[in-house]
């Protein structure tokens, strides 16, 4: 490999070794947490049934 100065000089550059370039990362497996299903409040069902009780009734 070779490395060019200001000048434009050509340099020939020494590599490390590979062993000194690796790096070992662990890498965590990503963990996928579904979102809890959307639970509507109870009164909002209460209230629409007793909508509806109302509607047969009359």
């Amino acid at each position: 490999m070779y490395s060019y100065d200001a000048a434009g000089n050509r340099t020939a550059v020494s590599l490390p070794p590979a062993e000194e370039k690796l790096v070992v990362v662990e890498e965590k497996p990503v963990e996928i947490v579904p979102p809890p299903p959307p639970q509507s409040p109870p009164h909002l069902y209460s209230g629409l049934f007793a909508l509806a009780a109302r509607l047969r009734l009359s």
